[in-house]
Order: structure tokens, then sequence, then C-alpha cells
């Protein structure tokens, strides 16, 4: 492999007042409708709320292919029963549930802890406790294909 260095540019030690950690989330989904899996990234943006987002929606399409990936939170687990009545929870939601406990981006309040908590020492910024995000469907296909969901043709959450 052969690595390829950035040119820096000039550095500025002090960060602009609007710099804050921004985020983009994602949740896989199935054909049934069943949220198996979370994704995040954190990002430090500066600009207005709404340059931040525009930058959120500018990544959302890509960078799921390298976000940190998370579980469902066990709370949210589901039960099945099983033919003989045997119980099994699974760490997913089903989509229409995801509105009983305030949105699917209440999914992500562990995910967001995690990520504040492995912020390096040095860093003088913090996940804010409403953040700026952007939340992505994205649908995961029996051949392991993930795909957002807006971009598959006629398919919808």
């Amino acid at each position: 492999m052969q690595w390829k260095k950035a040119t820096p540019g000039s550095v500025n030690p002090n960060l602009p007042d609007d710099t804050e950690i921004v985020a983009n989330l994602w949740y896989i989904i199935d054909h049934q409708g069943f949220i198996y899996s979370l994704r995040v990234m954190c990002y430090a943006a500066t600009g207005t709320d709404q340059e931040k987002l525009a930058f959120l929606a500018s990544r959302a399409y890509l960078d799921f292919l390298v976000a940190r990936p998370f579980p469902v939170p066990e709370r949210y687990g589901t039960t099945f029963v099983g033919d003989g009545g045997e119980r099994t929870k699974y760490a997913v939601i089903h989509h229409d549930s995801t509105a009983a406990i305030g949105g699917v981006d209440q999914l992500f309040f562990d995910a967001l802890d995690t990520m504040q908590s492995d912020l390096p020492a040095q860093t003088k910024l913090q996940i804010p406790e409403s953040p700026l995000i952007k939340v992505t469907a994205l649908h995961g296909g029996q051949d392991g294909v993930i795909t957002p969901v807006d971009a598959l043709s006629g398919s919808a959450v």
C-alpha cells in the first residue's frame, strides 16, 4: 500500500466560536421492517445550523460505509415466540414501533454517549445535549448489501 499525504493548510489553534460536534446517524432496516443495526459518525463543523446540516446531508450517502457500527440497545429489543412457545429476545425493533419510544433518533443515545466518551482527552469539544443530526435509513439486503432507502426505486420505510 502506498500512502498519500495531504498537504496541511494553515493551522489555527483557536476554534471558531460556532464550532460544534454534529452527527450523521444511520439505522439499518431489513425487508420486514426490523431495525437491526445502527451507525454513527461525528464531525467537528462550523457555520450556521443550515450550513452544518447541509454538510451532514452531503456526507450521509457515503460515510455510512465507514461509520462506527452499534447494536440496537437491548432495552428496545423484541421478543419472538417460537412454535414451541420458547421466547427469544433479539436486539431489533420494528420501524413501526419507533413512534412509541419518541422516534427512531431515540435509539442513538447510547451510541452518542459512547462516541462522547471516546473523544480524545485533548479536545475541548463535547457532543451537545441536543446535537445537530441527520438520520438516514439504510436497507440491509439479504445478500448483505447496504443501500440508502431513498436510493432504492419504489422502496419506502
